[in-house]
């Protein structure tokens, strides 16, 4: 199963601590982001700081973002890297 699929069915190993099965807004964390993106936690905070990834701040170092807000980033992402190919 590829990454979009595991996580547009919330079935992705990645996330730790969060419940993303039945719920109406799953958030993930940076460090959830980083993992599902395969890069550090400090390389997603700076996709969310910069707005690359849609996501809200919790006080000064707390990242959120919506499960599929994460989704349609990696859907954009694949789709550009097929584009180029």
């Amino acid at each position: 199963m590829d990454l979009l699929c595991a996580l547009q069915r919330g079935r992705t190993t990645a996330v730790t601590g969060i419940s993303i099965s039945d719920t109406d807004e799953p958030l993930l964390c940076a460090k959830d982001v980083a993992r599902v993106l395969g890069v550090s936690p400090r390389t997603a905070q700076r996709y969310l700081k910069a707005g690359l990834i849609p996501g809200f701040r919790l006080g000064a170092k707390l990242w959120r973002v919506p499960r599929v807000k994460l989704v349609e980033f990696v859907a954009c992402e694949t789709a550009g890297h097929k584009k180029a190919a």
